[in-house]
């Protein structure tokens, strides 16, 4: 789709892990190797904007799209309501990976589904 939220979801992962953004950045929708290297250069010219930003909602309200915000209000409640929590793909990880932030017990509740992307940055955590 092109929509950005791989960028987003990158982002949202390189702040709540501390793993180099470049190994949390992939090519989305097909980007070829200038594409890649120029999304990287934009993120992090977005997160130079953005240095002291270090809390959980506040990285999701900054880095965040709303798609995804959704998604992290969804896992909380789930985990509110004890309910089983099902993931799978990067974007919806790394939503999770910020309700695990904000509420660490929610964790008890996932189960992470298949995932095989070809986005490397859902490997890393």
């Amino acid at each position: 789709m092109g929509i950005g939220n791989t960028s987003s979801a990158a982002l949202l992962m390189h702040c709540l892990t501390a793993i180099p953004l470049a190994q949390c950045v992939g090519r989305g929708t097909g980007l070829n190797d200038d594409q890649l290297q120029n999304k990287l250069t934009v993120l992090q010219q977005a997160l130079n904007q953005h240095k002291n930003i270090t809390e959980p909602l506040d990285i999701l309200a900054t880095f965040g799209g709303f798609e995804i915000a959704m998604m992290v209000g969804a896992y909380l409640k789930a985990a509110e309501r004890g309910m089983l929590i099902m993931v799978d793909g990067f974007i919806a990880s790394t939503a999770l990976l910020v309700a695990c932030k904000l509420y660490p017990a929610s964790a008890r509740y996932i189960v992470c589904l298949a995932m095989l992307p070809t986005n490397r940055g859902i490997r890393l955590y």
